[in-house]
Order: C-alpha cells, then structure tokens, then sequence
C-alpha cells in the first residue's frame, strides 16, 4: 500500500519548513482569488513546472497561477508590504535620544 505524500508534505520537505506552516502557505495562495480557489494539485503543477529556490510569498504564486493561465480567475487586491525600521539597537546607527521635556513651574495661589 503506497501513500503519496500530500502537498503540503511536498512543501514543507522542498523549503524545510513545517507541515503547518505549508498547509498556512497553500491556504494563503487560495485566499488570494477573489471567487473561485484553486485545488493544491494546481497549485503543485506551477511548482513542478517552476523551480523554486526559496519560498515564495503566496500572493506572488497566485499571480503566477492567473498569468500562466493555470488559474484564470480574479485575484484579490495585494497585501501591503512590511517595511523594516530602523532599528538604533541592531542598525549600527546610535539610537535617537529623546528630546528632554520642557520643565514647567508649578505656580501657586498668593
């Protein structure tokens, strides 16, 4: 009795990554078309086809999807892009000193 592995598994194995990491990464990828999901097998064609050296972010293998014609149906708008700040602890830049507080005089009744 041979089982074949899922696409998950596939995932996780080709990236080292962990099986419900994968299973978060195909779900993304189905999350990006607005209507209809495409099936993991699909999903696994463009990997097979595509010789992956890192994983990819899943919205960008859905543009992949739709482009290829694997998949032809509208995605849904982008997810915005985290930027990394500047960090004064790890970017070698001293940190920012604070600006020191104005001082206020308390001003009693006579």
């Amino acid at each position: 009795m041979e089982t074949t592995a899922k696409p998950f598994e596939v995932i996780a194995q080709r990236f080292k990554i962990s099986n419900e990491s994968a299973k978060y990464f195909l779900l993304q990828v189905q999350k990006s078309f607005k209507t209809e999901k495409p099936p993991q097998s699909v999903i696994m064609d463009l990997f097979q086809v595509r010789k992956f050296k890192s994983l990819p972010r899943p919205y960008d293998v859905a543009v992949l999807l739709n482009e290829k014609g694997m998949w032809a149906y509208p995605l849904n708008a982008a997810p915005p892009v985290a930027e990394d700040e500047d960090d004064g602890y790890f970017s070698g830049k001293a940190p920012a000193t604070p600006k020191p507080r104005p001082r206020f005089r308390r001003k009693f009744p006579k």
